[in-house]
């Protein structure tokens, strides 16, 4: 039997435990079957492994191309950006990958180029969702870079991001990159909020006004890069 102190490192291994100040205190301190809470604080049931149960449950790397590039429908790719996310989900398809993981995950700029030259050398791919982790952690300058060699390949013709960030994390909505988003209008459109039950049109309510400095979805809206 392992105590508990070595069981919770063992959860952890599997996938990180974190999230924004702003966004853990929405969650209850009292209430453990509370949703937001259910769905970044691990119990100890996480330990357990069901017969059949899979490290990549969606069968990502089965289909990867070149590391960090899952190509399973012919006219689009998932782009895994990152390993850093803005909160880390119990129930996470992807936690073997997230954090800290090494290895074929490593999300450096060499795997960027590699799965760009691969998109560039396959026409008939015209869709590219970039995800992670959460490509709206990256720095504005490598996101900006992400965005811009995406763009130089003619026949991609949309860009998606699946991002919590938004909601999460509304502090990251800066001007700055509401400005690198504008420069590829309308090339990249349509943010896939993973929050489950959290959506952008309630982040006020969700949050309250702020003091000033969050820029909220509405940001993204007027720039023309929210659905």
């Amino acid at each position: 039997m392992l105590t508990s102190v070595a069981r919770s490192r063992a959860i952890l291994a599997r996938c990180p435990l974190g999230a924004h100040h702003n966004y853990a205190t929405r969650m209850s301190h009292d209430d453990a079957a509370e949703p937001l809470r259910r769905t970044h604080i691990p119990v100890g049931d996480e330990y357990l492994r069901s017969p059949g149960e899979a490290d990549d449950p969606l069968g990502e790397d089965h289909d990867t191309s070149v590391p960090g590039l899952v190509h399973r429908y012919p006219d689009r790719v998932l782009f895994l950006a990152t390993g850093f996310c803005s909160t880390y989900c119990r129930y996470c398809t992807r936690s073997r990958m997230v954090g800290e993981a090494g290895g074929d995950y490593r999300f450096d700029r060499r795997q960027w180029d590699a799965a760009f030259d691969y998109i560039a050398a396959h026409p008939e791919i015209r869709d590219v969702l970039i995800s992670g982790g959460d490509p709206l952690t990256l720095s504005d300058e490598k996101f900006d870079y992400l965005l811009g060699r995406l763009r130089q390949i003619k026949h991609v013709e949309f860009v998606r991001l699946g991002s919590k960030v938004p909601v999460v994390v509304p502090q990251r909505i800066t001007r700055q990159l509401v400005r690198v988003l504008r420069c590829y209008h309308p090339l990249a459109r349509g943010f896939y909020q993973r929050t489950g039950y959290v959506e952008a049109a309630v982040l006020p309510d969700f949050y309250g006004n702020g003091d000033g400095k969050v820029i909220y979805c509405k940001q993204l809206r007027n720039s023309g890069h929210a659905d």
